[in-house]
């Protein structure tokens, strides 16, 4: 059974008892030249159908990033609360793209939409697709920036009008912040620096010293780095850490620029701002020179790269993290400049 709410005031909330089913039979014989005749049947049923209540109250959402929804206003004794969310054109002919999962119906081989529960007022996302039979693909859970979508829920005890959330997307930041250094011996400079995540083909610094260049990457970053003072919390919206060493550093004011990088999972290269240090500086505790206030000069100096080769992938993407403990840097191939630029 089916009705529209607003022509049924006063319904909602209410028990409707002894439903009885009318229909009509054709009589099908058309070999008497007689005028058709119909047989009406009455079925009584002995059940109630409860009508769910009507919720005045306004819901709304809001997406918390791009897998997840939150929704306010919901009513606190809601039961068995499920929602689908999606984006139509409208009109005639609509297409439909959706948030929440698809499957296969195998009756008819149609891909169609479910509802999803609604978990402490959550609606999760997370990207996928279905294929059916006759080889038709429909993905899903992808959300796309400036598109309204439409919030679909389903409730035992309430009926709760349909309403809107738009998606934007988070700006693009660069979150690469200038390398920090410390003296990590007599004759050593560690640097650091921060990625805010997982989602790089590769990080890395570009060092120049004695007017040459030599370029360093890894694919392993550390959540913090043993004997180390610097941390994540040192660089804006980092999560991790990456960590290079010079090493065989002659003259404590040979100035050593460095420049920390990252790669995206496209493939583009962003560096970020550089800066100048010297073991001079760093016995002093005294802040990195800019580029303003000098060019990277000194003698040449040995790249001893910090990459460990232990730890487990932490995700599906290129980049791996491992744990402090496995971040202690020692045991570690030393290449002079010369050689990696040869």
């Amino acid at each position: 059974m089916a009705w529209k709410v607003s022509f049924t005031e006063g319904l909602d909330g209410k028990a409707i008892k002894n439903i009885r089913y009318y229909c009509t039979v054709k009589d099908a014989d058309l070999t008497d030249n007689a005028a058709p005749e119909y047989e009406n049947y009455v079925y009584d049923y002995n059940v109630d159908l409860n009508v769910p209540q009507v919720y005045t109250k306004e819901v709304t959402a809001s997406f918390d990033n791009a897998k997840s929804i939150t929704l306010n206003g919901l009513p606190e004794d809601a039961e068995e609360l499920t929602a689908k969310v999606y984006y139509t054109t409208g009109g005639r002919n609509a297409t439909y793209t959706y948030l929440t999962p698809l499957v296969v119906d195998s009756s008819d081989d149609d891909i169609d939409p479910v509802f999803v529960p609604v978990n402490n007022g959550k609606i999760e996302i997370a990207p996928g697709s279905v294929t059916n039979t006759a080889g038709k693909t429909a993905e899903y859970g992808t959300p796309v920036d400036g598109t309204t979508y439409t919030v679909e829920l389903s409730c035992n005890n309430y009926i709760i009008k349909k309403f809107t959330v738009d998606y934007t997307a988070p700006a693009e930041k660069n979150v690469q912040s200038p390398a920090k250094a410390e003296k990590a011996a007599d004759d050593t400079i560690r640097f650091a620096a921060g990625i805010d995540s997982l989602n790089y083909k590769e990080v890395g610094f570009i060092f120049e010293a004695d007017g040459k260049e030599v370029k360093r990457n890894t694919k392993t970053v550390y959540t913090s780095i043993a004997d180390s003072e610097i941390a994540t919390t040192d660089f804006e919206g980092a999560e991790y850490l990456y960590s290079f060493e010079i090493s065989d550093i002659a003259e404590t004011d040979a100035q050593i620029k460095v420049t920390p990088y990252y790669v995206d999972l496209n493939g583009n290269e962003v560096k970020a701002e550089s800066s100048v240090y010297s073991l001079k500086d760093l016995s002093g505790n005294a802040a990195p020179k800019t580029l303003a206030d000098d060019s990277a000069s000194g003698s040449a100096v040995n790249v001893n790269t910090t990459e460990s080769e232990n730890g487990e992938a932490a995700s599906e993407n290129d980049i791996k993290e491992v744990t402090k403990e496995e971040a202690i840097l020692n045991d570690v191939e030393i290449v002079t400049v010369e050689e990696v630029l040869d």
